[in-house]
């Protein structure tokens, strides 16, 4: 029998109505999933998904879209992402805002881990970076910087 093995892993849940992106931290790929229906509603199935998680499991519709993808992944170099929707704010699990945009949406980002362990996302502005939001396991966040 072939054991496997759990990947912690980065979640983005983007939605479209009101153009927030939900960042969550997760320990395995089947968390992600469960944490994401938890904090959204959305019913996502693992069967949904396209992709792993090194390179990213992936779904789109026309409501909202998903991507969960391996810590490991994010180690060395960002992830640039262009975004199924425009995004105005980015949330945690709890639906508290991390860092919003309320006069100007984004449709780039990049996700990548910092030296401190700590997912980072950075707003991605003509190729600019323009500010960024850590998400670090436990209550502690590092707030954005501009």
């Amino acid at each position: 029998m072939r054991e496997r093995s759990s990947k912690e892993c980065a979640a983005i849940v983007v939605l479209k109505e009101s153009e927030k992106l939900i960042l969550l931290e997760c320990s395995s790929g089947k968390k992600a999933i469960e944490k994401i229906n938890e904090v959204s509603d959305l019913g996502i199935t693992r069967g949904m998904l396209k992709g792993n998680l090194s390179n990213g499991q992936r779904f789109d519709n026309e409501k909202y879209s998903v991507l969960i993808i391996g810590k490991e992944s994010l180690m060395c170099t960002p992830e640039i992402m262009e975004l199924s929707f425009p995004v105005t704010e980015i949330h945690d699990e709890k639906h508290n805002s991390l860092i919003a945009r309320p006069n100007d949406s984004v449709t780039k980002i990049s996700i990548y881990i910092n030296e401190k362990d700590a997912v980072r996302i950075d707003w991605k502005d003509e190729e600019k970076t323009i500010n960024y939001v850590n998400v670090i396991q436990g209550d502690k966040k590092d707030t954005w910087q501009q």
